[in-house]
């Protein structure tokens, strides 16, 4: 009785204890398996990241944009139909970007361009600048220098545009490296959403045909200007009147304009516009001095053997005197003479 009794409690225990057992077996198996999958899910992490981390800059252009922005390159419109890009575009940083040969062959630089599978180089130089370009594909080193200064520490994000076959691409450059590259600005232009950008050289082209435009155009309603001869004022204003000198000039009084040359000569030096006939720069005899004030800035009156007269000496480059009535108010005569600032 008791032997059974005894072996009873001894299977209930070794029951027990196996149950207990096993429990903890599995518990133990769940906790590793649960960590098992945090670590694996951990490395996919981890693999991704660095997957995103090894993307090769030069090629990661699937962030950039299109720009409606129009670009002018000495005022000449971008065309970049005929490129990869097709547009102006744009990354996450604000930054236009540009084909770095349609863009430098615009402004009239000749283009050297060398490329392996490996490796591409590229050289733009007009009479006075040079720019190069050098960058391994695969590691994206690069080499650049403006005019051989060495500019490769600086942080100028580049990108290797594929077309949709990845056989061809072009390189994208900020539109600021363009400017940095020919020590120029960028400027808003007068079309909507545009930007210039004018080599300096060019800018002095331009203001040099300005001011000759300019010059040209004070004389337009006249006919005649200075450095014109005599016989030309004939020929517009016909018979000479009075005749005489002045100041150390012969003067010819016309109908309603007086012509100055030097003496002995026919080379006119000087103009002079006795009524609203004639005007120069849009202002005549006539007129109140306040809108001379109001274009040129005010000079005060001077006296000079009974006149008075307002003298500016570099108008479009030539100085002008307006003579006042009495009034000191009202213009009687204007005199224009020979070039002061134009060569």
């Amino acid at each position: 009785m008791h032997t059974n009794k005894y072996t009873l409690i001894l299977i209930i225990l070794t029951s027990l204890i196996f149950t207990f057992g096993c429990s903890n077996k599995n518990s133990e198996e769940n906790v590793q398996t649960k960590e098992d999958n945090q670590g694996n899910e951990q490395q996919i992490v981890e693999e991704q990241e660095e997957e995103q981390e090894q993307v090769n800059p030069l090629y990661d252009t699937e962030n950039l944009v299109q720009s409606n922005m129009k670009i002018f390159l000495n005022d000449n419109p971008l065309d970049l139909n005929n490129t990869i890009a097709k547009k102006p575009l744009k990354n996450n940083k604000g930054n236009i970007l540009l084909p770095f040969i349609s863009s430098y062959k615009l402004l009239g630089f000749e283009i050297e361009l060398n490329e392996t599978e490996e490796d591409l180089s590229i050289t733009a130089i007009n009479n006075s600048t040079k720019i190069y370009v050098a960058i391994n594909k695969y590691s994206n080193i690069k080499s650049i220098s403006i005019n051989d200064k060495d500019l490769s520490g600086e942080n100028i994000q580049m990108y290797l545009l594929e077309d949709q076959n990845k056989k061809n691409s072009e390189l994208l450059i900020p539109l600021e490296f363009i400017a940095k590259s020919l020590d120029t600005t960028i400027v808003e232009g007068n079309e909507k959403d545009s930007l210039v950008l004018n080599t300096n050289d060019f800018k002095e082209k331009q203001e040099k045909i300005i001011e000759e435009d300019k010059l040209e155009d004070i004389f337009s309603g006249i006919g005649i200007g200075i450095g014109d001869s005599l016989d030309k004022a004939k020929e517009k204003f016909g018979e000479i009147g009075d005749t005489g000198g002045y100041q150390g000039s012969d003067y010819y009084s016309f109908n309603n304009i007086t012509i100055f040359t030097e003496i002995g000569t026919k080379v006119i030096t000087s103009i002079g516009l006795p009524n609203s006939t004639y005007s120069i720069d849009g202002i005549k005899a006539g007129d109140n001095i306040k809108k001379v004030y109001d274009k040129y800035g005010k000079k005060e009156p001077v006296e000079y053997e009974g006149i008075t007269s307002v003298i500016y000496e570099n108008i479009k480059g030539y100085k002008v005197e307006y003579s006042l009535k009495s009034n000191k108010k009202t213009i009687s005569f204007i005199t224009i003479s020979e070039k002061t600032s134009r060569e």
